[in-house]
Formats: C-alpha cells, structure tokens, sequence
C-alpha cells in the first residue's frame, strides 16, 4: 500500500509527455518542518536532491510533499526556488 493510495489524483498537460496523471500531496504534514530553500538547477531532479541531501533517493517522497506546486517532482525546472526538508545526510 502506498502513502498515496487515497490521495486525489487529476490529469494535467505535460510539456513532454502529453498528458499525465498527478497526486496532489499535502503539505500540512510539512507546516513546521525545517528547510532549505534551493534553486534548481539541470539537471536536477527530486530523486537526486534526495541522494545528495540524505543519501538515499527513496526520500524523494518528503522533497515533493514540501513542494506540492511542482506537479511532477522529476520535472524540475531550472530556477524553480524549492524547499528541501530537513533531514539526516
């Protein structure tokens, strides 16, 4: 069972790949974590910001939960300012 299994879910345009389904994560459970902000850059992605932030990418999870604006966590943009919860590297 996944963390996201009753998660609401819609279709949106992606700029690459049609169309695609997201989950809309809820960051309520993130309102006092800690950060960092980071701006991202190519070819950043969330699983590898979570390689180099805790050494372990199946923590790409918390990144995209703290970010719910990025609809597709392996769609990063370059620039995009993003909030990295804090956490063990």
């Amino acid at each position: 069972m996944s963390r996201y299994d009753n998660t609401p879910r819609r279709w949106v345009p992606h700029s690459t790949q049609g169309w695609v389904q997201v989950t809309f994560r809820n960051p309520k459970v993130w309102r006092n974590q800690a950060y960092t902000d980071y701006q991202s850059s190519e070819p950043d992605d969330m699983i590898l910001l979570a390689h180099q932030n805790y050494g372990d990418v199946e923590r790409y999870w918390g990144i995209a939960e703290m970010n719910p604006d990025v609809l597709c966590p392996d769609d990063l943009v370059p620039g995009t300012i993003l909030q990295i919860p804090a956490g063990p590297r």
